[in-house]
């Protein structure tokens, strides 16, 4: 089974991918275009849980839509994953972004506070998500939406009543 996600950033999209690819005991790849060159993906890989943001190609001579359609093929199922409040990923990836240097763990609690690059994260994430429904239009793949399957009151976040492989 090979499994791709697409997501905007703080959708859960790593806790998935690390769940999907427990259940169903593969492999998982991090977001191999993301410029850090921790993880690569070779099409050739079977059995695999991939998991990308929409805008992880930067050096790649190719629309991100046109990418995710040809890159889609190669996968058994594809989830798009994005927030219903997108405000809501907006500040915590503004909350993100501006605390990184100071190794900010992006799965740690924290309090949110206003930040300076609000208005410019604002703006990008606006952007993918458009990006993202253009996607979902284009391979007929409704998106999923973290507060559908994510549970703010449980430690375990992942809704129970939600079982995984109903998305695979």
């Amino acid at each position: 089974m090979k499994i791709l996600i697409v997501s905007l950033p703080r959708t859960g999209s790593t806790s998935l991918m690390e769940k999907l690819g427990k259940e169903n005991n593969v492999p998982y790849v991090f977001e191999p275009w993301d410029g850090t060159e921790r993880q690569s993906y070779k099409s050739t890989d079977e059995n695999l849980v991939l998991k990308t943001m929409i805008f992880d190609r930067e050096n790649i001579e190719e629309t991100n839509i046109d990418f995710y359609i040809r890159l889609s093929k190669e996968f058994d199922r594809v989830i798009l994953l994005s927030r219903r409040n997108l405000n809501h990923s907006i500040e915590s990836y503004a909350y993100f972004k501006h605390h990184k240097s100071e190794k900010f763990n992006s799965r740690q609690q924290y309090k949110w506070e206003p930040t300076p690059n609000l208005e410019d994260v604002k703006y990008e994430l606006t952007y993918w998500n458009d990006v993202l429904n253009q996607l979902s239009d284009k391979l007929k793949i409704d998106i999923t939406y973290y507060e559908d399957i994510y549970d703010l009151n449980s430690y375990e976040k992942l809704r129970k009543e939600i079982k995984v492989d109903k998305l695979i």
